[in-house]
């Protein structure tokens, strides 16, 4: 008799349910914070998982401290289905005002606890789990399941996702699943782009008490107000992704959070603003730093060209340096596209409900497979607590996350069914 894909996933994955949470318990408790970013200790715990069940693996190190893990299972041929995770997090500034230990791990009331639990030790948990149960199956696949486990995605991914894909073509894929904290019944198909700049304005060093206030800080000062104005314009979304920006942009209308601007509108962020050395001093320098995310409708280069049309409007001199999305626009995938309709038709068989596709403010690696034309879309645990104190993910969206991953992979991949 040959059993269906569907059910010795579901069986299997049944019986490893403990094993499943140990695993993303593991990964939480490894501390990946980013600053600094160095992931080795939660790389090393992933190989030495990759050793026990004997699959070869790749390390690439394109800087001390940020490796990046790639294991391939099947034919080599399409379709090719990449699993990607990121495993650096946020840092924890101040371990006092949690609950519990940030690295915990715990496990209360039906939640597990600690920092990266939703961003996204608990995706990275999902794409290995899956890739390990086809592994230890010894499914055949009539194409090709990748899993890409990298560093530096919270500072964008330069050191990470980016130098792989540009590097070795043969695993950008024909489709990627990255887990990131959407919550399973609303995937990511698209994100705004990042557009992040640093400001330098220079004035003459001199003692403080001799100073006229027209210092580099005050120079700095008349940019914030002006750049803020960039926030003001708002684009039109156009092409096959405006019924959904409309759609979403409604729900949050009637929602009344007061972000049904954020698809239409660019976002202008100080993230950091730094000048002076001492109070007596009049500062001869400043800096800024912006993070600026690109709306539909419109593209960096526009936005870049307002900058410093605003720039040059307050008569400052200012050194302008692009550090990260000069080359990027926003993006998003078809949503019709085997590959979504292969991912809806898991979240169906798995929950039982109609996923309700999103577009998103933030930066992910699903931005660089798109740039490559390749269909991805995020999809993991919902987050409660990113970045902030007592993170955690509900056990129960996790293990839905898992279903989903090893339905869509078995689907999108194509196995051989399994004889009992």
């Amino acid at each position: 008799m040959i059993l269906p894909a569907h059910r010795w996933i579901d069986t299997e994955l049944d019986a490893q349910q403990d094993g499943l949470l140990r695993l993303c318990q593991d990964l939480v408790r490894i501390p990946s914070p980013n600053p600094p970013g160095d992931t080795t200790g939660v790389a090393r715990y992933v190989e030495g998982l990759l050793k026990e069940a004997g699959i070869p693996f790749q390390e690439y190190v394109p800087r001390p401290e940020n490796p990046i893990l790639v294991a391939t299972l099947g034919s080599g041929a399409s379709p090719r289905l990449v699993l990607n995770g990121h495993l650096d997090v946020f840092p924890v500034p101040d371990p006092g005002r949690w609950d519990l230990d940030p690295y915990s791990g715990a496990l209360q009331q039906e939640m597990l606890f600690g920092r990266g639990s939703s961003d996204m030790k608990a995706g990275v948990a999902a794409a290995l789990a899956a890739f390990l149960l086809f592994a230890r199956m010894d499914v055949r696949l009539d194409g090709t399941l990748i899993l890409t486990l990298v560093s530096d995605e919270e500072n964008g991914g330069r050191w990470g996702t980016q130098w792989l894909l540009d590097r070795f073509p043969e695993l950008r894929g024909d489709a990627c699943l990255i887990g990131e904290p959407t919550g399973w019944l609303t995937p990511a198909v698209g994100e705004k782009s990042p557009l992040w700049i640093k400001i330098r304005t220079r004035s003459p060093a001199r003692h403080g008490a001799y100073s006229d206030g027209r210092d580099a800080v005050w120079q700095l000062a008349r940019l914030v107000v002006a750049i803020q104005e960039l926030h003001d314009s708002t684009y039109e979304v156009q092409g096959p992704v405006a019924p959904l920006a409309d759609e979403l942009t409604r729900r949050e209308r009637e929602s009344g959070s007061g972000n049904e601007w954020w698809l239409a509108r660019p976002s202008v962020n100080f993230g950091c603003v730094q000048g002076g050395v001492k109070v007596n001093v009049a500062p001869n320098s400043a800096e800024l730093f912006l993070d600026v995310r690109v709306p539909f409708g419109t593209t960096a280069s526009h936005i870049i060209g307002e900058l410093h049309r605003k720039i040059a409007e307050t008569g400052v001199e200012a050194e302008v340096e692009i550090v990260l999305g000069d080359d990027e626009n926003p993006n998003y995938s078809s949503l019709q596209s085997p590959f979504w309709e292969t991912l809806r038709r898991a979240i169906v068989s798995t929950t039982g409900q109609e996923p309700q596709p999103r577009l998103t403010p933030y930066l992910s690696d699903g931005r660089l497979y798109r740039k490559y034309g390749v269909e991805t879309i995020l999809c993991g645990p919902k987050d409660y607590g990113m970045g902030a104190e007592n993170e955690h993910i509900v056990v129960d969206d996790y293990l839905k996350v898992v279903r989903i991953f090893a339905h869509t992979a078995a689907a999108f991949c194509g196995i051989v069914p399994k004889p009992v």
